[in-house]
């Protein structure tokens, strides 16, 4: 007896996403919605809605933590703009979701996308070629002239070394 293929009456609405240093922000397009449910805890989000005589529902399972008292959401008729701030400011998550496994209908905002490269190199720093001139510019003072202290003019602690022998 083979079974029944599972069938599904909902459908996952498309769902743009970035993040700022504080919140993160969904932009669910579906244009021309009228009622949604949307539901947040600390870690995920339920949404629903029925649009065009379609049921549309979509739970996530958050990268990190969020506070979902302090949300604001909007309808701007041509998509559904979530504001969830973040638990954990400044920590950039590396996805939405918890999963691993890529989801097609959810993908990141592609204007906000930014370049993280890393400086390896010190902005300030260049090279060095006359020490009197490091010196200088460091405004050090007590370090004493380069080249070694003559027999006429010895150093505490040559005379030191000396009386002690």
């Amino acid at each position: 007896m083979n079974p029944l293929p599972l069938k599904s009456y909902v459908r996952t609405p498309k769902v743009v996403w970035y993040q700022a240093d504080d919140r993160i922000v969904l932009r669910i397009m579906l244009a021309g919605v009228q009622k949604y449910s949307l539901n947040l805890d600390l870690d995920h989000i339920k949404f629903s809605t029925k649009h065009d005589d379609k049921l549309y529902y979509l739970c996530l399972y958050f990268f990190g933590a969020v506070i979902p008292e302090k949300t604001i959401h909007q309808n701007l008729g041509r998509e559904i703009k979530i504001q969830i701030p973040k638990a954990h400011k400044f920590l950039k998550w590396l996805r939405l979701h918890d999963e691993k496994r890529k989801n097609p209908q959810i993908t990141i905002d592609p204007d906000k996308i930014e370049d993280t490269t890393w400086v390896t190199r010190r902005i300030h720093e260049r090279p060095w070629t006359d020490f009197e001139e490091y010196k200088r510019e460091n405004k050090i003072t007590n370090i004493m002239p380069a080249g070694s202290s003559s027999d006429s003019d010895s150093s505490d602690d040559e005379r030191f070394v000396r009386l002690c022998d």
